[in-house]
Order: C-alpha cells, then structure tokens, then sequence
C-alpha cells in the first residue's frame, strides 16, 4: 500500500484532520535512514511522533517507518501527553546512541510528544521561517 494512503488511513480512522502532516526521515552521517519523525500542529499545538528502526530486528521499510511515527503522533494528539519511553537498555543502543548524536535537539525520553517544541529544522519544514 502507498505510504501517504496508510498514514491517511491512519489519520482518518483517528478523526484528525489528515492535512498539514509533516514527515521526515532521521539519517546517520551516511544518510542512513535509522528513524522517521512526523508533525502536526493540532488544536494550536504541535505534536510529535519519532520512531526509531532497529536495524538488526527488523528489515527496512519506509512505509512502516512512517506508519509507526504517524501512530506516535496520532497517540500524542489524543492523549494529549508524553508517551512510549525510550528504552535505552532493551533498545537497539546503536539507534539510540545515533539518535542522541545526530538529533540532540530532539533530544527526549518520549517518542511520543504532546506540545512539541519544533526545532529551527522543523520550523522550516512546516513553513514557519522565511
């Protein structure tokens, strides 16, 4: 299945509103993919969903990677709060440790965010910087 027709269906089945979603994927210094982000500003407020990949369990998908980060957001809006933690003992710490690395301003404990605070990236992304 296309990967915008999933996160809609995602959206949808959510009752949010499936306009201004912004996706982007996490890339190491190889521009790797090994996570994907996605945005929404809902009610006045952005929220966030991250996912991480674990390279060794699991092969690649971009459409899962979105999917899974769509989830997050969906959750985020509607519970209005942090959610799903990030493991740093069970977790992949290869993914982990890159996440930190690369994305430090995205550093959080949650990879879901209610009230995200968007980053100078992100604000460009979403169209809010000249």
């Amino acid at each position: 299945m296309n990967e915008d027709k999933t996160v809609e269906k995602i959206l949808k089945s959510a009752k949010i509103d499936t306009n201004d979603v912004y996706f982007y994927y996490l890339r190491d210094r190889n521009r790797q993919i090994f996570g994907g982000a996605a945005l929404k500003r809902h009610n006045g407020v952005w929220c966030r969903g991250i996912t991480l990949w674990a390279s060794h369990l699991d092969k690649f998908s971009k459409c899962e990677c979105k999917r899974q980060a769509t989830k997050r957001l969906v959750h985020a809006i509607h519970t209005r709060s942090d959610d799903y933690p990030i493991n740093y003992l069970n977790s992949d710490r290869n993914v982990v440790c890159k996440f930190f690395d690369y994305y430090p301003f995205l550093a959080t404990e949650y990879k879901s965010k209610y009230a995200a605070n968007l980053t100078n990236q992100e604000q460009e992304l979403v169209g809010l910087t000249d």
